[in-house]
C-alpha cells in the first residue's frame, strides 16, 4: 500500500510540474508573439519575389508603387508567400493563367491583409480565374467573382482589370472578393481565426447600417446601392472606397473610416499623395 500511495504521490507530482511549465510556456509564447511574432515573421520570410511578377507590380499596381521603400520590400516578400501558398487554376473559358494574372491577384489579396503580417487567407488554397462573367457550379448563376466557404476564390479576369483600371471610382473587384474572403477568414478556426479587432467590427457594422438605412430610403450617400444588400456585402463595398478613395471616405464618414483602419490595421490616406 505505500508502494502504491508513493507512487501516486510522485505522478502527482509530476502531473503538477508538467501543468506548471506547459502554463509558464503558454505565458511564455502568448508574449513573445505578441510583442516579437511579427517582427520574426518577416524575418523568416526571406523570398524575394520573382522578377516576372515583381515587374508586373511595379508597373500595374498602384498600391505597391505607393509604399515607402522598407514597406515596399515586405509587401514583395508576402507577394511571393501568398504565391507560393494558392493554387491559380483556369476557369472554362480560359485557356491558361498568366503571370500577370498571379501577381495582380496575389498583391490585391496582400493589400487587404498587409496590415497582418502573418495572414494569408490559408482557407482558400485554390483561386480560379475566368475570363469573363461565368456560371457558378455552387449557385448556378451568373457571377463577376465569389468565395466560397469551401475554401476558394474565383473571379472574371475582365472584371478584375476593369477594377483595376480606375483608382478613383470606388468600384474593384479585387478588392470586393477579397473583402469577403477576409470575413470568412475570421471566422474559420484555423491559426488565422478572429484576428479583426472585434470592438470595430462591431461599431463598423453599427454605424454602416446607418448608410445602408439612407441607401435603402434612395438618400443619397456615398457608397453605391449595392451595399444595402447586406451588412457583408456593405463591408465589401467598403472596402473598395477605403482604398480607392480614402479621403473622400474619411470625409463622408470618419467614425467609419476610423473603424476600418482600426480593423485593417493601415490607413491608405497616409499613401494618398503617392499614390496619385
Amino acid at each position: 500500500m505505500e508502494y502504491v500511495a508513493a507512487l501516486i504521490f510522485a505522478l502527482a507530482i509530476v502531473f503538477i510540474v508538467v501543468q506548471v511549465f506547459k502554463n509558464v510556456y503558454d505565458i511564455f509564447a502568448a508574449t513573445f508573439d505578441f510583442f516579437l511574432g511579427d517582427k520574426f515573421h518577416w524575418v523568416f520570410i526571406r523570398t524575394p519575389l520573382d522578377s516576372k511578377y515583381l515587374k508586373i507590380i511595379s508597373e500595374k499596381f498602384p498600391y505597391h508603387q505607393a509604399l515607402p521603400n522598407e514597406k515596399r520590400a515586405l509587401f514583395e516578400k508576402k507577394v511571393q508567400y501568398f504565391i507560393k501558398s494558392k493554387e491559380f487554376m483556369p476557369g472554362h473559358d480560359l485557356d491558361q493563367i498568366t503571370d500577370e494574372m498571379i501577381a495582380l491577384i496575389s498583391a490585391t489579396a496582400v493589400q487587404i491583409t498587409f496590415g497582418y503580417p502573418r495572414v494569408y487567407l490559408v482557407h482558400f488554397d485554390r483561386i480560379y480565374v475566368f475570363a469573363d462573367v461565368y456560371q457558378s457550379n455552387a449557385t448556378g448563376q451568373f457571377h463577376q467573382g465569389e468565395v466560397h466557404a469551401g475554401g476558394y476564390i474565383a473571379l472574371s479576369w475582365k472584371s478584375f482589370v476593369f477594377g483595376l483600371s480606375d483608382q478613383k471610382d470606388g468600384r474593384n473587384l479585387g478588392l470586393h472578393e477579397m473583402a469577403h474572403a477576409l470575413r470568412v477568414e475570421d471566422a474559420i478556426r484555423n491559426k488565422e481565426y478572429n484576428f479583426l479587432d472585434y470592438d470595430s467590427l462591431v461599431q463598423f457594422t453599427k454605424e454602416g447600417r446607418k448608410e445602408m438605412e439612407m441607401i435603402a430610403a434612395g438618400n443619397p450617400t456615398f457608397f453605391r446601392a449595392y451595399g444595402a444588400t447586406s451588412d457583408q456585402e456593405f463591408f465589401a463595398v467598403a472596402i473598395e472606397n477605403f482604398f480607392e478613395r480614402p479621403v473622400e471616405f474619411h470625409r463622408h464618414n470618419p467614425i467609419l473610416y476610423k473603424q476600418m483602419v482600426s480593423m485593417l490595421k493601415q490607413d491608405p490616406m497616409t499613401l494618398t499623395e503617392r499614390y496619385r
